[in-house]
């Protein structure tokens, strides 16, 4: 059975973006460079991705002529109900073969580039291959852009070398090049690495996550997740959001706790989650059975969340799932069983003198 798809990692109805590509869209008949590479790989009944595929469909219409079947996932050039249909046909491991062709170099923010990238992973089966297609531009590594009627493009102008960091950050080594391409291979490795470290961490003593839910760091009868997971929530969800926003407008939360004994939800706002190995607890909105609200400070003295992982699925795009493992582990074989000191590691000042003490890097990762 296909898992339930990642609304945070395909959240096409909720892009902002300053420059879009909806002005480089221009192709309406000629065939991305990229074909000539994976003509010979495309076979009958297969399903390929391209990812930012534009608005056109001669690519598409190519493929049908090969037998196989191409899904263009684009949230500047297709409505909201085509990028909706072809998630629900390529997320998740269901592609043979993914393109992305000419779109990292006209996205700006690295942040988003990722996100791309980690699109084109989750769309593939093991062992099958993403290509993506750079545009060098001038080559300068010098930003130009252009604007047209509303819409405004930015490009990058960096070489192809530029973005096999970024890819690799994701694909692992299985990543190469060749001219203006890079073609990277999903391999099941990462995949059994994870389910091997996770192992590990509970072996002992890290929590895993909730069995009932498949995520979700589970704590009694509370349930904390991530908001972009909320999609595993019962159906009243919706309800406790829409009071949410009626009483609390523009309440930035990032984590939800569920309490299914008491009908009860929170919402919690954690600014720095996907930044910090143990991010901050924040101001909190409780909204009970009866549909009252509650509204709980941030402590001068912050309480911190552990082994966030915990909160998110493997496919969770904007931190290192793997590295937020290896943080549980780390930490938690220097501490042990000790009770002592894990009834108080909860607050932010204990939790940093701590650190110290165990050797243990601070809460804030480095960033890249």
């Amino acid at each position: 059975m296909k898992n339930e798809i990642n609304f945070q990692l395909w959240n096409f109805s909720q892009i902002e973006q300053t420059h879009t590509s909806s002005i480089t869209s221009i192709n309406a008949t000629q065939m991305p460079k990229t074909i000539k590479f994976i003509d010979n790989q495309i076979s009958l009944n297969q399903i390929w991705a391209d990812i930012g595929g534009g608005r056109f469909d001669n690519v598409k219409e190519y493929f049908a002529n090969k037998g196989a079947t191409l899904w263009i996932y684009d949230p500047f050039n297709r409505s909201p109900e085509e990028n909706a249909k072809a998630v629900n046909q390529i997320a998740n491991g269901q592609c043979d073969g993914v393109m992305v062709n000419n779109v990292l170099n006209v996205v700006e923010n690295p942040t988003t580039r990722q996100q791309i990238i980690q699109q084109a992973f989750n769309c593939l089966k093991d062992n099958a291959c993403a290509y993506f297609k750079i545009y060098e531009g001038n080559k300068t590594g010098e930003k130009t852009y252009v604007s047209k009627k509303e819409a405004s493009s930015v490009q990058l102008n960096q070489k192809t070398d530029f973005y096999l960091s970024e890819i690799q950050a994701v694909f692992g080594d299985l990543v190469h090049k060749k001219g203006e391409l890079i073609y990277a291979t999903k391999s099941p490795s990462l995949t059994n690495e994870l389910k091997e470290l996770i192992t590990q961490a509970t072996k002992i003593g890290v929590p895993n996550r909730s069995k009932k839910y498949g995520v979700g760091k589970q704590m009694g009868d509370d349930l904390y997740i991530h908001k972009s997971y909320a999609n595993i929530l019962p159906k009243d969800y919706q309800d406790y959001l829409k009071t949410l926003n009626e009483n609390v407008p523009n309440f930035d939360f990032q984590i939800i706790k569920y309490n299914a004994k008491k009908n009860q939800y929170s919402f919690i706002q954690s600014p720095d989650f996907d930044n910090s190995n143990e991010p901050i607890v924040g101001n909190i909105v409780v909204i009970d059975g009866e549909k009252n609200l509650r509204f709980i400070k941030q402590k001068k003295d912050p309480q911190i969340y552990h082994h966030k992982w915990n909160f998110v699925g493997d496919d969770y795009p904007s931190f290192s799932v793997s590295d937020s493992v290896k943080r549980s582990i780390e930490w938690k074989s220097k501490v042990g069983n000790n009770k002592e000191i894990s009834s108080r590691i909860g607050t932010k000042s204990f939790w940093d003198n701590l650190l110290i003490q165990l050797n243990v890097k601070s809460s804030i990762p480095k960033m890249p």
